[in-house]
């Protein structure tokens, strides 16, 4: 409790919001196989909100679109070259942008970040019915833990493209 206690008020950036056709497909997928009741069942809600993905799952199905992409690229072009990491890479950095679940995805030039509009999050202790809704209460001096949970809280948004950051006190 001490680490997230004086974890508050990290500040990070997530991927903005699911965006078209595909993703509004994964979440009702994700919606209707997702529960808080966990035994027994092959997906299970990480969260307590079955409506709600989890934070990192539209950039790991960004990240498998992106290999397979690339890995189709090798095999329409270079298929000798389908076990070679460096061409993979390489295949990789020659994508044209392609529609993701969050949206446009585009590697910068060095290949290490992706280019996009990503969400600048606060981490916030959230209680009672803030858990499933996302929003922020008045906090007392102490909270029972059964009744709390830490989340990070949208606080502004930060585009790579442009290197635009733009930040609301409203949830602060």
């Amino acid at each position: 409790m001490s680490a997230v206690e004086g974890a508050k008020g990290v500040l990070g950036f997530s991927q903005s919001a699911l965006m078209g056709d595909a993703g509004d497909r994964l979440v009702d997928l994700w919606r209707s196989k997702s529960s808080s009741n966990c035994a027994g069942l092959s997906y299970c809600d990480s969260d307590g909100c079955p409506a709600s993905w989890t934070e990192f799952s539209p950039t790991t199905v960004d990240a498998v679109l992106l290999y397979a992409h690339a890995m189709d690229a090798l095999y329409r072009t270079a298929p000798l070259s389908m076990g070679d990491p460096d061409a993979l890479y390489a295949a990789m950095l020659q994508l044209p942008v392609f529609e993701g679940v969050t949206g446009p995805v585009q590697l910068g030039d060095d290949g290490d970040n992706k280019l996009a509009r990503f969400r600048l999050v606060n981490l916030q202790a959230l209680t009672g019915s803030d858990i499933c809704e996302g929003r922020r209460r008045r906090l007392a001096s102490s909270i029972s833990l059964p009744e709390s949970r830490v989340a990070f809280v949208g606080v502004g948004e930060y585009d790579s493209f442009t290197r635009h950051l733009e930040v609301s006190s409203a949830h602060v």
